[in-house]
């Protein structure tokens, strides 16, 4: 479960005011609302992007402070997010490498979500050289590698 007590971010002149929402176990959440209304900044907040104030928990731990690669969520961007100094297998490698796994566990984790999502044949390829398709698994491969405890897409 995700819990957001009286979250409030100001980032420049923009300002997320007392948020404050639950959201269960194996539930579907849509955040809905016009550009600018911040509904990606507070996907950020829980990701761990932003400083903020008030708490968010997960499953009843406060994870407010807790580091990003600390945090078992993954995040994907609806434009991919995927680093274009890296080709596909880095790309995917990357959350992996920064939790320190051993190199034989992010090679064996790296093939197993590479054939789920069969990318498995562009793993040496340059990501601008993609289709939009390809980027989308791409990005999701980077993230559900991971084993996020929670997704936000």
């Amino acid at each position: 479960m995700i819990k957001i007590h009286d979250l409030s971010l100001k980032l420049g002149k923009f300002e997320l005011k007392n948020i404050n929402l639950e959201i269960n176990h194996g539930e579907y959440f849509v955040i809905l609302g016009e550009t600018g209304a911040g509904k990606t900044i507070l996907v950020e907040c829980i990701a761990g992007l932003h400083k903020f104030s008030g708490k968010i928990f997960i499953d009843g731990i406060d994870i407010s402070n807790v580091p990003i690669e600390k945090r078992n969520t993954g995040l994907v961007y609806q434009d991919y997010a995927l680093f274009p100094n890296l080709n596909v297998m880095d790309n995917i490698k990357f959350g992996l490498k920064i939790r320190k796994f051993s190199e034989e566990a992010i090679n064996e984790n790296v093939c197993e979500i590479s054939k789920i999502l069969k990318v498995h044949h562009l793993l040496d390829s340059d990501v601008k050289n993609l289709s939009c398709g390809e980027k989308q698994r791409i990005s999701l491969a980077r993230v559900l590698v991971i084993n996020p405890k929670i997704l936000l897409l």
